[in-house]
């Protein structure tokens, strides 16, 4: 399977003899990382149809199996959702680190999972790039909304309305009306944390229903939960999480480092070493091994195309050398019974 795998991204990442090697050194490295190279691989495989060049997913394997283990997911379907929404937003391989450390963040800080952040993204994660929106911003409301119970399809699509409408110039005058401004001084929409911390301070005297009703008629039916549930957040925690969200450099090293002192991964990391190690075996002696299966196969071959009667003695001869060397066995074994007896 690893060959097969390792085969299959060098020919789609059209990748180099010395840019497939590296990538089969990585592969095999990361057994430390409790990651079979046959994972890794498949991983490499993934990245390279979605479209990374073979330089692009040489840097990507270790950012994106550092995130799988720190969030405990499935190597594959993490390396999907980090480039997913590193495309979305429209960010280069040189910010990967930040895109998957971001996403690690927000599950560790939240009650959302990775299947979550990647479903939620799917609604707004390019609208959000349209309109400017950093990704530390929009991982902090998905954070808010999810330790509210909002999340996944339900947080992105809330998202999602409200991002179309604030570019609706009707909608921010009526924004406006109640002292809230949409757009900074160079004529872009501002972070939506800021939006949404000068809406809780306009609507602080007015009551649930009579937000929700305006709620509804700025950004939609869809978007009147989440809003309702970002405007109940406290200032410092919308702050404090969006600090948070803010220093993601380095956080998925630490959490995978932290995990690696657990018995799972421990016996899991043993395994994969064992694996690798029979895979180098095998690959040392696969020079020997291979003329050897070649000269067996002319044999065979060469047996096959005789005349069927000269087929027949020297099948007749090797019954009657095996025959005779089973007897011999035989005899040898009785004899020395027999003087062990004696």
């Amino acid at each position: 399977e690893f060959e097969g795998q390792l085969k299959q991204y060098s020919v789609i990442a059209k990748a180099s003899n010395e840019q497939t090697e590296e990538f089969k050194n990585t592969a095999m490295s990361l057994s430390t990382m409790a990651q079979s190279s046959d994972s890794v691989a498949n991983l490499g495989a993934e990245l390279a149809k979605a479209g990374l060049t073979a330089a692009e997913t040489n840097r990507a394997i270790s950012t994106v199996t550092t995130a799988a283990v720190a969030m405990d997911d499935e190597l594959v379907a993490t390396g999907s959702t980090i480039d997913s929404v590193r495309t979305q937003f429209g960010l280069g391989i040189d910010e990967i680190e930040r895109v998957a450390n971001g996403l690690v963040l927000a599950a560790n800080e939240s009650k959302i999972s990775l299947g979550d952040l990647n479903e939620s993204y799917k609604y707004f994660g390019a609208t959000a790039a349209q309109i400017k929106q950093p990704l530390e911003d929009t991982n902090t409301l998905l954070v808010l909304l999810g330790n509210s119970g909002i999340k996944a399809s339900k947080a992105g699509n809330g998202l999602q309305n409200t991002f179309l409408r604030l570019t609706d110039p009707k909608i921010r005058a009526d924004i406006k009306k109640i002292g809230v401004e949409v757009l900074d001084s160079s004529g872009n929409i501002r972070q939506m944390t800021d939006i949404v911390l000068d809406l809780k301070k306009a609507m602080a005297g007015v009551d649930s229903p009579n937000q929700a009703a305006f709620f509804k008629k700025m950004f939609g039916e869809v978007a009147v939960e989440p809003m309702l549930a970002l405007l109940n957040q406290t200032e410092d925690k919308i702050k404090s999480t969006r600090k948070t969200m803010e220093n993601w450099n380095g956080v998925q090293d630490k959490i995978a480092n932290d995990m690696k002192g657990g018995f799972q991964f421990s016996l899991k990391s043993m395994i994969v070493t064992i694996d690798n190690f029979q895979k180098a075996l095998i690959e040392s002696l696969e020079p020997a091994l291979i003329p050897i299966f070649k000269s067996i196969t002319l044999m065979v071959d060469g047996f096959r195309k005789l005349p069927e009667p000269i087929k027949a003695v020297i099948s007749t001869g090797l019954v009657a050398t095996a025959i005779s060397l089973g007897l011999a066995a035989g005899i040898g074994i009785v004899t020395l019974a027999g003087g062990s007896l004696i």
